[in-house]
């Protein structure tokens, strides 16, 4: 696998990846069909974030993740697998790749607001939970 910057040509293939692996938590169909745009990126996320696409060896796009910056503080904004292949090691191949990051750059925090279901995940990375929560931008949505 490697990790490469996204071009332009690769945005279908990224939403296509992102819906993908969203829908594998079971959500409501409603929920999913109000959430879903709201998860696309375009050229200008792109342009304005740290963004990275996963590649396997025979050039197919598996996973995807992106830093933001908020106010002074970095988040991992999206990390999104290839469905097929979760539990097989991209996700914490990504993670690894930004906590090096984030140890190059000298940042003291990195901050990720998970689907529920995911918050495992995390906690398995060492990723602490601050108490803090987030409610979804779709009404009925989970808590992050």
């Amino acid at each position: 696998m490697r990790i490469v910057r996204p071009e332009k040509n690769s945005i279908a293939r990224i939403n296509a990846l992102i819906c993908a692996s969203k829908s594998v938590w079971n959500y409501p169909s409603e929920y999913l069909k109000a959430a879903l745009p709201l998860l696309q990126i375009d050229e200008n996320y792109l342009a304005q974030n740290l963004a990275f696409e996963i590649l396997a060896n025979e050039g197919k796009i598996v996973g995807f993740f992106a830093i933001t910056e908020k106010n002074g503080d970095r988040y991992l904004d999206h990390l999104w697998v290839e469905p097929s292949r979760i539990r097989s090691g991209i996700g914490r191949f990504a993670c690894e790749f930004v906590s090096q990051m984030a140890k190059n750059k000298g940042w003291h925090n990195l901050f990720v607001l998970p689907d529920p279901p995911a918050n495992g995940f995390y906690e398995k990375l060492g990723f602490q939970n601050t108490g803090s929560s987030v409610s979804s931008r779709v009404s009925g949505g989970p808590v992050f």
